[in-house]
């Protein structure tokens, strides 16, 4: 063992071992007969770029033991339910089929561009990639005809509280001055000159941006959420410490229309039943729990 040690020492590449911690795509399975969950099965495949169109989905199929699916919607069909953690990340949506707005339409987690304007009317361009994780231990929302339907710990948000909290954006905002020039020009990605104010945290700045613009519409509310624990009862902290600096995720949601009080759980095509629109993943700022409450809701 000693001698092993000293070989693995002298002559070994032990800065090879340490990206494998975040390489677990490129291991041999255990047990190449046991089916994977769909969620573990696109943890798998987030980095893992197909070749051909429509491949990835095709291989997320059969990885998951389906038979290949002819599209994302298909896939999503055939399952009942999803471990909600799994769906806190930067995949693009399913966006052209009623009910499944919140399905990631892919695996394959690509960096998505993103934009945020000053007050002053400069455009902030930067990017994001949320990996998805299995979500085991998240609680398990029911897959419906009508969209997805579970228990998530949420916080209703309203214009005074986003216009609160997007002042506290701009008063953080920073000069966006590199004192290396080779380095500033290769690392900077705003549209901006090198002198002017950026946000110290762009994608929490674009979250509060994106609310602010969906409650100047008349009717609608909007409310950001977080994945459960298995049992529905508590935040699920697998998912925490994602975001830049290891900030955490939230999801923001919509829903238009006149406010409904209930939700018909038995017909949820009742215009009883309260809807909503999956907006994307965002980064937020670390907040008390007090702030926030359990609610069913029926995503679409």
């Amino acid at each position: 063992m000693v001698e092993l040690l000293r070989n693995v020492h002298l002559e070994g590449s032990v800065d090879m071992a340490i990206p494998l911690g975040s390489a677990q795509h490129l291991l041999p399975a255990s047990d190449f007969n046991t089916a994977k969950p769909i969620e573990e099965a696109g943890h798998l495949l987030s980095q893992r770029h197909a070749s051909r169109q429509n491949d990835e989905i095709i291989i997320w199929g059969l990885v998951s033991n389906m038979k290949a699916p002819a599209d994302v919607v298909q896939l999503w069909k055939a399952r009942e339910q999803v471990a909600t953690a799994f769906l806190m990340s930067s995949a693009e949506r399913v966006n052209d089929y009623p009910g499944y707005g919140w399905a990631p339409a892919t695996p394959y987690i690509r960096p998505q561009r993103r934009t945020v304007t000053s007050p002053e009317g400069h455009t902030y361009v930067y990017s994001v990639r949320y990996p998805s994780y299995d979500g085991i231990g998240s609680y398990s929302a029911r897959i419906t005809n009508f969209g997805l339907l579970g228990l998530w710990l949420v916080r209703d948000i309203n214009q005074t509280t986003v216009s609160d909290l997007w002042d506290e954006c701009v008063e953080n905002m920073g000069m966006a001055h590199w004192t290396d020039q080779k380095i500033g020009n290769g690392l900077s990605s705003f549209e901006c000159g090198p002198d002017e104010m950026i946000f110290e945290r762009p994608d929490f700045a674009k979250s509060c941006d994106t609310l602010r613009a969906v409650l100047s519409i008349q009717y609608t509310k909007a409310r950001i959420i977080r994945p459960l624990d298995s049992r529905g009862a508590s935040l699920y902290l697998g998912n925490d410490a994602r975001g830049e600096d290891f900030a955490g995720l939230i999801a923001v949601c919509v829903c238009h229309g006149p406010s409904h009080n209930s939700m018909n759980c038995n017909d949820l095509n009742t215009t009883d039943s309260e809807k909503w629109d999956w907006k994307g993943v965002f980064e937020w700022k670390d907040e008390f729990l007090e702030d926030w409450t359990i609610r069913e809701m029926l995503i679409i």
